[in-house]
């Protein structure tokens, strides 16, 4: 049985982070002087993110080869990689007014798909991610499995559709 105090704080982590990235997505950044570093934080993220898919996707093919040693090191980077991601995001969108998509109208639906479901994946991921982890963690290894067949392809939607995201925007960013 999964601890349902875990679950209540999972979703309060969760909460709370996605509290913190709407509150930066609605703060306009103040306009000052932008050190060149902080304005290729999009690039930076775009590269975190093709590695967090190339984690993911390496800690499935460990699991399913039976490498858990293996599957726990890649889950771990993956972690690490987004957790990177978020504050890199969070540091980036605190400094810098949102890009704003400027391309054609076809491509404009298209874009907007993409933004919409990332981020709705995104969201989704977090709280799963995290039972996830804490279930492997813990050694319940019959609930972390099953969660984790909803936790993987979603969290890999989000960062190969982070990675889209960017590309789309890449032209409109002020480098």
């Amino acid at each position: 049985m999964i601890d349902k105090t875990r679950i209540f704080w999972t979703f309060i982590l969760s909460i709370a982070i996605a509290s913190i990235v709407l509150i930066i997505y609605y703060y306009e950044g103040e306009g000052r002087d932008i050190p060149q570093w902080m304005k290729r934080i999009p690039q930076y993220n775009a590269m975190i993110n093709t590695l967090t898919t190339l984690f993911l996707l390496a800690g499935f093919l460990s699991i399913k080869k039976y490498r858990i040693t293996l599957h726990k090191t890649f889950m771990l980077l993956a972690a690490l990689t987004t957790l990177t991601f978020f504050v890199l995001y969070s540091i980036y969108h605190v400094n810098v007014p949102p890009t704003k998509f400027n391309g054609p109208q076809g491509i404009k639906y298209v874009y907007y798909f993409v933004l919409i479901s990332h981020i709705i994946a995104a969201t989704v991921t977090l709280p799963l991610a995290i039972l996830t982890f804490w279930l492997g963690l813990e050694g319940k290894f019959s609930h972390h499995r099953k969660i984790a067949k909803f936790t993987f392809p979603i969290w890999l939607y989000a960062t190969i559709t982070g990675v889209l995201t960017y590309v789309f925007l890449a032209p409109y960013y002020q480098i």
